[in-house]
């Protein structure tokens, strides 16, 4: 090998560490971002919650609506993705802020409207950042040629959810984490720099799920005194999706 051939060979070896080293980073820093504003700025009521019920500071049919209006605000948040025009590291560095704010005002105040209401924004803010958090993420690594790294970004909501206490999720988590990170590079494939509309209204289905949940489950515990019969319609619902994504992949199997 001549001296020349060897320099490239260098070269090449030396770019492919750098952008292996930018994409390991801006995983990781999408991935954080994602635990503080998914993990932390939307999760972190529930652990709380049972403390809550226990000392008589909230009842379960309230806890259900501060669950439901968090959960509006997501959809509603997801929704209006397609109709923002704003840089995504902007949005981003705002929603961190945002969730910070939301928060703390959470420990401020102490009647059950402005709970409501925190909850709601916050949930806004999380849908926000969750899509243009994504769109950065996956360009990005998309422009260093790295997209094994994608993963990464989507484990964020997890490591959140054990930073606050949630840990007995795995079962549920690992399947969310894997249909989320499908959902958005799809999204990201089918529609490129354009996909936060697509990503936002992917969002925005997840989250109808989210508020008929608790409105459904808290009646369900009043009546039979139990969680019980709640579990069992959302086993219930699972098993209906699963049978439902294996007919559409059926089918388009023997379309093709």
């Amino acid at each position: 090998m001549s001296r020349f051939d060897a320099s490239t060979a260098a070269a090449r070896a030396f770019s492919s560490d750098q952008a292996d080293r930018r994409a390991r980073a801006a995983a990781l820093a999408c991935m954080v971002g994602l635990a503080v504003v998914l993990g932390v700025g939307r999760f972190a009521f529930t652990p709380l919650l049972p403390l809550m019920l226990a000392d008589g500071s909230i009842g379960l049919k309230a806890g259900s609506w501060l669950a439901s209006a968090n959960y509006a605000g997501y959809f509603a948040g997801a929704v209006s993705c397609a109709a923002l025009r704003v840089a995504p590291a902007r949005m981003v560095r705002f929603g961190l802020a945002a969730t910070v704010l939301l928060t703390a005002a959470m420990g401020v105040g102490h009647g059950l409207p402005a709970w409501l209401v925190v909850r709601f924004v916050a949930g806004v803010v999380s849908a926000w950042t969750f899509v243009f958090m994504s769109q950065w993420g996956l360009r990005r690594l998309a422009e260093l040629h790295a997209p094994e790294w994608s993963g990464v970004i989507y484990a964020g909501p997890g490591v959140g959810i054990v930073a606050t206490g949630l840990i007995g999720s795995a079962l549920l988590g690992l399947p969310f984490t894997a249909i989320t990170l499908f959902a958005m590079r799809e999204a990201r494939r089918l529609h490129g720099e354009r996909a936060a509309g697509l990503m936002g209204y992917a969002t925005a289905s997840y989250g109808v799920g989210q508020i008929l949940g608790p409105l459904v489950a808290a009646p369900l515990a009043a009546r039979f005194g139990s969680f019980t019969p709640a579990l069992w319609v959302a086993a219930a619902a699972l098993l209906a999706g699963a049978a439902g994504f294996a007919a559409t992949a059926a089918r388009g199997r023997r379309s093709s």
